[in-house]
């Protein structure tokens, strides 16, 4: 099976295959390709094969659902990228426990029990796929709330037993009243201590509130939590805000996967100090830590030095980091007094009013400056770099466009800003960073603070205190392997040259200030190049609208509008959907290679005295005129391998019969008879392809070619479908398609007078 062109990224530290798809690639094709399931499956299993993870999941029937939304949707932009998960994975976690639930409105109870530093490693994408794998498993069809295990989460890395909890369900999917009338909610959950974000619109939240300013309305909602019920509350901000963001370049912008539930804020759990009996380690209870009303420092309080006298345990590092642990403190805020306690326990003397942890007071960022995200490399280009042997350098040094949604910018401190922790280790919001000046211009939007995102696929531009997109790119100097290859949705201007094996692919008109040399160069508008086009065999300029240049030589050029050049086409393989015209009608030439135009041609020379011929087929249909020659290259490509296979087979047959019944020469001999049988079926499905791409040819017999100087005899001519015989050479000319007269070749002045009255009746009809 043909691999897909839908290119594939695995995501190392989320365990996870990814994709982009775009309107376009849906609209050009009925269903996803077949094989895009398969390269998920086999990249996840050979990760299970190594041992990173235990489980894994492929969402076929997703991805269905998800290009039928893409391919349907009014509001997504034909190029505009949209991500998916194929596939994803977890390792084996040892720590969390699924059982049935003790309440029939639930879908499950969530243990966890484990230790807490591998607790604390886990990422919450393992372990809400795993979670949800196991609910899977008990042929539960609900899906348990991803913000309620968020929440078990931080209180199991707290420290904090999470036994039994029961797990609810996500809301099934939001009819349209409910999407209209309620496009998020914020809610409480006083027995939780959590504050959740049910998103039904997140198209809505992110346009009409901003991810930024719903993360603050969320932050006010647990305040009043706390104000009214006590305790105090942290506010997952930076985790919402990415959430959020993904989202909004996913399924979920296409009405997929809705509501999302995103756990917003959380009550900051202490860890109990358990009763002595109910200790598990010796000398459980017997050290006595006193937490700061602030919860930023811990004392040792009422200590006595009987305990070094205690049989039943060793009073050394492992009961102290125990005993800290029953206080719910995180061990690495205990690092700086750490060695002072242990000099004192090995001294034997009095810990009374040491100081065990110390929290970290937060602090925000100052000096800020504004950082171009958009010329690093994203983090899947990085990975792509790393497992690739060999790395395309052209396309990943391209760094001077941005699509819709892509990071543009962000603030950055020299002084950078400050998480603080108190000693169980919960997260301080740090104060306000510095501000910065900016002013905002089109096409960039402040999703959340200090980071801006483009609205449209354009070309950053930064001033001082300036940031805005434009809709034009302008590439300045030579495009090379240096600055990377080009793909724009729109204009561009290229103001040096496109050099030899670069691609330049844009869906408007394109400028090229210097000249094109063997490189690839598409564009869905007119293509002008100031200097000119020397593609040789291996490059191809290809235009939706007109080319203008100085001159085309050695090229392949496809063209659906007209082509005006100031001196000479010549040696080249051209076609064109209207005109070809040479505008310096004294010296300028058309010779060599083969030219195909669907309307006039006019040149100040055609041919060569001595020379290649030149071949013109003037009046006919570009696109079939195209498909034409491409069935006609494929043909002679697969014609010339035939005949080196037939030279390989009789050399071998030329040997003498011992040699030939050598097995190394027995194979040889099969191996080209069966690619001769092979290749003379396929030669006849060419040719029967080809036959019918000719008889799909249109010609127009009104079209004709004006020669104001010298036409050699060295050239082919079918105009308007009718060949035309020249003899010798000829000045002053005009070609037709009819005849005039008796011939098809008539002075030039009449050729023109027909032209002009042609005009006037037209004008007048």
């Amino acid at each position: 099976m043909a691999k897909s062109k839908v290119k594939l990224a695995y995501v190392a530290a989320q365990f996870r295959v990814k994709t982009e798809i775009t309107k376009n690639l849906c609209k050009s094709m009925n269903s996803p390709p077949s094989d895009l399931i398969e390269r998920a499956k086999a990249k996840m299993q050979s990760i299970q094969e190594s041992g990173e993870i235990d489980v894994f999941s492929v969402y076929k029937s997703r991805l269905i659902e998800f290009w039928n939304a893409c391919k349907n949707s009014p509001n997504l932009g034909d190029f505009e990228p949209v991500c998916f998960t194929l596939a994803e994975g977890s390792p084996l976690i040892d720590s969390i426990k699924i059982e049935p639930p003790s309440n029939a409105k639930a879908v499950a109870n969530l243990s966890i029990d484990g230790d807490l530093a591998e607790i604390r490693a886990l990422r919450l994408e393992w372990i809400i796929f795993y979670v949800n794998h196991l609910v899977r498993n008990m042929d539960e069809a609900r899906i348990p709330n991803p913000a309620q295990i968020h929440g078990a989460w931080l209180r199991a890395a707290a420290g904090t037993p999470v036994q039994d909890l029961l797990l609810g369900p996500l809301p099934p999917p939001p009819s349209a009243e409910e999407i209209k009338a309620k496009p998020y909610s914020i809610i409480a959950n006083k027995a939780r201590e959590e504050v959740t974000l049910l998103i039904r619109d997140i198209n809505h939240v992110v346009e009409k509130i901003g991810s930024a300013k719903i993360a603050e309305m969320v932050k006010d909602a647990a305040n009043k939590v706390a104000d009214q019920f006590g305790g105090r509350y942290h506010t997952l901000k930076k985790e919402m805000i990415s959430g959020i963001n993904q989202a909004v370049n996913g399924p979920e912008a296409l009405g997929l996967n809705l509501p999302m539930a995103l756990l917003g804020a959380t009550g900051a759990q202490k860890v109990p100090v358990n009763a002595p009996g109910q200790m598990s380690h010796a000398g459980a209870g017997k050290l006595n830590i006193v937490i700061a009303p602030d919860s930023m420092s811990a004392k040792i309080q009422d200590f006595s030095t009987s305990i070094y006298q205690e049989k039943s345990f060793e009073v050394g590092e492992e009961w102290l980091k125990n005993e800290i642990r029953r206080h719910g403190i995180h061990l690495e805020l205990t690092k700086p007094h750490m060695r002072g306690i242990l000099n004192s326990l090995a001294q034997k003397v009095s810990l009374e009013g040491i100081t065990v942890a110390t929290g970290i007071k937060s602090r925000g960022g100052t000096k800020p400056s504004l950082h171009s995200e958009y010329l690093e490399l994203s983090n899947e280009e990085k990975e792509q770099s790393e497992q690739k042997d060999v790395v395309d350098l052209r396309s990943l040094q391209q760094r001077q466009i941005v699509k819709a949604g892509q990071l543009v910018a962000s603030v950055v401190y020299q002084n950078k800003p400050i998480v603080g922790r108190d000693v169980y280790g919960n997260p301080l919001e740090p104060s306000s960073n510095a501000s910065i000046k900016l002013e905002i211009g089109d096409g960039v939007e402040e999703r959340e603070p200090g980071r801006y995102y483009a609205t449209f696929d354009g070309v950053p531009e930064l001033g001082k205190n300036t940031l805005h997109l434009t809709k034009m790119m302008v590439h300045k100097g030579d495009v090379n392997l240096r600055t990377g290859n080009i793909v724009f949705n729109g204009p561009v201007e290229i103001t040096g040259s496109v050099d030899s094996g670069a691609q330049v692919h844009v869906t408007g008109d394109l400028r090229v200030r210097g000249s094109i040399r063997n490189a690839f160069v598409r564009t869905g508008g007119s293509l002008t190049v100031d200097s000119g086009i020397v593609t040789g065999e291996k490059g191809l300029v290809s235009a939706s609208g007109d080319v203008k240049s100085e001159f085309i030589e050695n090229s392949q050029v496809q063209c659906g509008g007209s082509i005006f050049l100031s001196r000479a086409l010549l040696n080249s393989n051209v076609i064109a959907g209207g005109s070809i015209e040479i505008l310096n009608l004294n010296e300028g030439i058309i010779a060599g290679g083969i030219v195909s135009c669907r309307e006039n041609l006019v040149t100040g020379h055609l041919g060569y005295k001595n020379g290649n011929a030149t071949e013109l087929n003037i009046g006919v249909d570009w696109k079939a005129e195209l498909s034409v020659r491409i069935r006609q290259f494929r043909l002679e490509k697969v014609k010339e391998a035939q005949g080196k296979d037939r030279k390989n087979l009789r050399e071998i047959m030329s040997r003498p019969k011992s040699q030939q019944k050598a097995a190394k020469n027995e194979a040889r001999k099969k191996y080209f008879q069966d690619r001769l049988v092979k290749a003379r079926t396929l030669i006849e499905k060419m040719e029967k392809h080809l036959d019918s791409a000719k008889a799909n040819l249109v010609f127009d017999p009104d079209v004709k070619a004006f020669v104001y100087e010298t036409m050699f005899a060295n050239v082919k001519i079918h105009v308007g479908g009718n060949p035309v015989m020249v003899n010798h050479d000829m000045a002053g000319v005009g070609i037709l398609g009819k005849r005039k007269h008796g011939s098809n070749v008539i002075p030039i002045e009449t050729a023109l007078q027909m032209e002009k009255e042609g005009d006037d009746m037209e004008a007048a009809g």
